[in-house]
């Protein structure tokens, strides 16, 4: 493929994870892999720089949830498509567990946040809403995570993070985790209080910080690791 068809197709994939267009997503998904695109290259400098793109769109209030959940369905469809061309599966970034607190059950932030860490190469377990904190303890020993992410989006529900911190210390597990916590209504000052690792306001620093975390918590394992491409 020259360099200039390669070019298009990135910029193709890009533009529709903006669009929002996933039925158009899995179709260039479909030509990019026939005309032999290299299928990392789609995911990271197409797909991904999309998603990129709708990031700093929502971060200039220019694009709101409902956008970046399509931006989220393109991205995930087309990687469907893209996946059986992969020579190598794509290296796991870590195994994190996801889920809104016990008593919440608002869900569609820690939706986007879940489906957004799949694709960039994260294992995903999500527990769902009104997680309980054994819910997340027994999940974390079962699957052996690397990260435990909390939702909440009532004030009178974050307070179950500070529970859930707490019984992963309780339990002995805490030293071996990273905790994110996330929500409107989470503060930094109060992401602090829970004693968790990190917060961000929205899904795309959600993800961003995930990563910066996944590469301090290698770091500490002694474990080399790919960096995780934005």
């Amino acid at each position: 493929m020259d360099e200039a068809r390669e070019a298009e197709l990135l910029q193709a994939l890009s533009d529709v994870c903006v669009e929002g267009n996933y039925k158009k997503g899995k179709e260039l998904a479909e030509v990019a892999m026939n005309e032999g695109l290299d299928p990392i290259k789609a995911i990271l400098d197409g797909l991904t720089m999309g998603m990129g793109r709708i990031g700093k769109l929502f971060e200039r209030k220019e694009a709101f949830v409902p956008e970046m959940l399509l931006a989220a369905k393109v991205m995930d469809q087309a990687i469907e498509v893209i996946k059986p061309h992969l020579t190598a599966p794509m290296e796991n970034k870590g195994t994190v567990v996801i889920g809104t607190v016990k008593g919440d059950i608002h869900d569609v932030g820690k939706r986007l946040v879940a489906l957004m860490l799949r694709n960039l190469g994260f294992t995903v377990h999500d527990l769902g809403v009104n997680v309980a904190p054994d819910a997340f303890v027994n999940k974390a020993i079962e699957v052996e995570a690397d990260f435990i992410c909390m939702s909440a989006l009532m004030t009178t529900t974050m307070q179950g993070m500070i529970t859930n911190v707490e019984y992963f210390n309780q339990k002995g597990l805490r030293e071996r985790l990273k905790i994110m916590v996330g929500g409107a209504p989470v503060t930094p000052q109060f992401a602090g209080m829970t004693g968790a690792d990190g917060t961000a306001p929205d899904a795309f620093a959600a993800v961003n910080r995930a990563k910066e975390l996944a590469k301090q918590l290698f770091e500490e394992r002694g474990l080399a690791k790919a960096t995780v491409s934005a």
